[in-house]
């Protein structure tokens, strides 16, 4: 996707509502606005979370639940209005909302009062749970899975709405009828995008100080059975080591940054190119400390491990889930316990944090896989940074669990909410994955993994459903 100059030039505001904790930029954002600005269209960030102060989750704050959202809005009369004239004032053509499960009630609240109160313009929802949106009415159009291919032609074909009808990726409310597009395009070559253009955020503002995210891939060379990656990428897609480490001396020079965090379904996929890309880092000799959610594989031993952080990877977040391989290959995964045994002892002893992450209940889970959990970080607990706390499993995102429910032993007709399903048998249901999940952390903190704090995740299952 090379840069070229279109027929034409919009304003495009690319808003992100309150809802995230403010720690760093959003990726997607930043790609969509090289990808609009390559293009010649005139471009203006607005990520509410930082310019409206507000409390977030570590303080309370829960903007997923639209009951909180409209006390808070209710309590504050004029505060939505003010964050209106804050987006009316950039004149867009087009206005962009990066929609999530996380901020849904405010994204919409704030469509609502854009339509009802500052004139004609073209509203669109975007981002991974923008299907999420579609009852929102006071949106044009709405773009799911991957994005730049999509709001290029929509700036390229408004006003004519009936055309975006037809663009891949593009679902369109036209005369109270949803058309839609058909699956995104997923552009082949990564490399052919421009680098993610971070001007326009408040860059200075995160928690995370001289921070950015970056990405290796997207998609995953996996399917696991709780995850829905799936269905939001078809391919797995991987970007060549001289382009990412082109990115790494752009943000260190052009940015500042001394810390990059690896947004990537797992930053080692493709472990030919991690590798390349570590060579080069290496030769650099700079200073850049990276971390990212990694996949436990065999070829992650101690003289990768030792190249990984003499590179600069200071932290690896595994999506370990549990220590049964009974567990691990209900669930699909990759690897077993004694693989991932052998990756968190390399990683540690080359002195890589490493963070675990723990989901209870999956379907055919017992109590005697719950105990050979335990045991395994028992086992590893000199090695092991931090264990997050457990997650229960949930069912949606078009998941393989949530596709085939039968298949994995779920009651389809329970699959209501994303935590309310139930087996067939009648064994897992949200009541004893609750208790389980709560034994689990008094074991945690029994053992010495730390003081529980509650996952938003989990706020977020009790709250979404599909109706």
């Amino acid at each position: 996707m090379s840069p070229s100059l279109t027929a034409k030039t919009m304003n495009i505001t690319l808003a992100i509502a309150p809802g995230f904790v403010r720690k760093k930029p959003l990726l997607g954002v930043a790609y969509l606005a090289a990808a609009l600005r390559g293009r010649g269209h005139a471009v203006e960030v607005a990520d509410l979370n930082i310019e409206s102060a507000l409390p977030d989750e570590d303080e309370g704050a829960r903007w997923w639940d639209k009951d909180y959202v409209d006390n808070y809005l209710d309590a504050n009369p004029g505060f939505l209005d003010s964050l209106c004239r804050r987006l009316a004032a950039t004149k867009p053509d087009v206005l962009g909302f990066s929609a999530w499960h996380l901020n849904q009630p405010f994204t919409m609240a704030l469509a609502r009062h854009m339509r009802e109160n500052y004139g004609p313009l073209f509203i669109l929802m975007g981002g991974p749970d923008a299907d999420s949106f579609f009852m929102c009415r006071h949106a044009d159009a709405y773009v799911t899975g991957e994005g730049e291919h999509a709001l290029i032609k929509i700036a390229e074909l408004l006003p004519d709405k009936a055309a975006l009808a037809a663009i891949p990726g593009v679902s369109m409310r036209l005369d109270g009828r949803l058309l839609k597009g058909g699956e995104a395009l997923e552009l082949p070559d990564l490399d052919a995008l421009p680098l993610p253009d971070f001007s326009g955020f408040p860059l200075e503002s995160y928690k995370h100080k001289k921070t950015l995210p970056i990405s290796f891939n997207r998609g995953c060379r996996n399917c696991c059975a709780f995850c829905c990656m799936s269905s939001v990428w078809k391919k797995f897609r991987t970007r060549r080591p001289d382009a990412i480490y082109a990115e790494f001396v752009r943000d260190a020079e052009v940015y500042g940054a001394d810390n990059l965090q690896v947004d990537c379904a797992a930053f080692n996929l493709d472990m030919q190119a991690v590798e390349g890309l570590c060579d080069r880092l290496i030769a650099w000799g700079r200073e850049v400390r990276w971390s990212g959610m990694g996949l436990i594989r065999p070829d992650l031993e101690e003289r990768m491990a030792d190249k990984l952080a003499k590179a600069g990877c200071s932290r690896i977040d595994f999506g370990f889930e549990s220590g049964s391989d009974h567990v691990l290959a209900l669930m699909r995964k990759p690897f077993n316990a004694a693989m991932a045994e052998k990756v968190v002892r390399a990683c540690a002893g080359a002195g890589i944090e490493v963070v675990l992450s723990i989901i209870l209940g999956f379907p055919g889970e017992n109590d005697e896989d719950v105990e050979n959990t335990k045991r395994f970080l028992e086992r590893n607990k000199r090695y092991i940074t931090d264990l997050g706390v457990p997650n229960e499993c949930g069912v949606g995102g078009g998941s393989p669990i949530d596709r085939e429910p039968l298949r994995f032993g779920i009651r389809p007709e329970s699959v209501t909410s994303c935590l309310g399903w139930e087996t067939v048998d009648g064994s897992l249901t949200h009541v004893t994955r609750q208790k389980r999940v709560e034994e689990f952390c008094q074991w945690r903190l029994n053992a010495g993994f730390g003081e529980q704090k509650e996952k938003s995740i989990k706020l977020i299952g009790e709250n979404y459903s599909r109706e």
